[in-house]
């Protein structure tokens, strides 16, 4: 339960705040998340974690509060990791609807004609080269 907390709590910051997500805040998260973790951790009934923890503590030589807390770090920052590349992915769909919608922008004129925005974008572009060039010309 507390990983799922602590997901929710990282997530509903980011998607929330106006500040960000600076060094600061992120100390505070992580070192919340370390103590979730590392008590998870030390409950925990999953023998993948407990192999993992055993590699950790057998390798390195060091102390089991060690190797719980380089467990739970690695933890957290996967936890990070993972909300930063959805919330990249969904960023970017919207992006891509945003300019989908911009492009299907339309204005009918005389019946069947019609205009997107890009094309009269385009036109003033070509009307503001055609008098900056003109101005040059007199």
């Amino acid at each position: 339960a507390g990983f799922q907390c602590l997901s929710l709590l990282l997530l509903n910051h980011l998607l929330q705040s106006e500040q960000g997500y600076d060094a600061r805040i992120r100390a505070c998260i992580k070192k919340l998340g370390l103590i979730i973790f590392i008590h998870e951790l030390k409950h925990s009934d999953c023998h993948e974690d407990v192999e993992e923890l055993q590699k950790i503590h057998s390798s390195r030589g060091k102390s089991r509060a060690d190797s719980l807390a380089i467990m739970a770090s690695r933890k957290f920052e996967s936890l990070e990791h993972a909300i930063a590349a959805k919330l990249i992915r969904i960023s970017a769909a919207q992006q891509q609807k945003q300019q989908e919608g911009k492009l299907k922008q339309t204005i009918k004129i005389r019946g069947s004609l019609t205009l997107t925005r890009a094309n009269i974008m385009r036109g003033i572009k070509i009307g503001t080269a055609g008098l900056a060039t003109g101005t040059l010309m007199v």
